[in-house]
């Protein structure tokens, strides 16, 4: 019996959304996929779950810049 088919994600476009702050369900919704499923494959792969980490930080790092130059 085969499982339904893996829903293709693009690596580049999941750290551009996480670093635009983007929740997981925005992601989802981008990718055409449920959020657990986002979810479950950062939990299965480390290389997918270092992109959200790293585009995340990516974001609070331009948050962080832009309330610098505001002051």
């Amino acid at each position: 019996m085969a499982g339904r088919p893996r829903t293709e994600i693009d690596l580049d476009q999941l750290r551009k959304l996480m670093a635009l702050n983007c929740t997981m369900a925005e992601v989802a919704a981008f990718f055409g996929c449920n959020k657990r499923t986002i979810e479950r494959r950062a939990a299965e792969d480390d290389e997918f779950a270092e992109i959200i980490e790293s585009g995340r930080a990516d974001g609070m790092l331009s948050v962080r810049r832009q309330q610098f130059q505001i002051m």
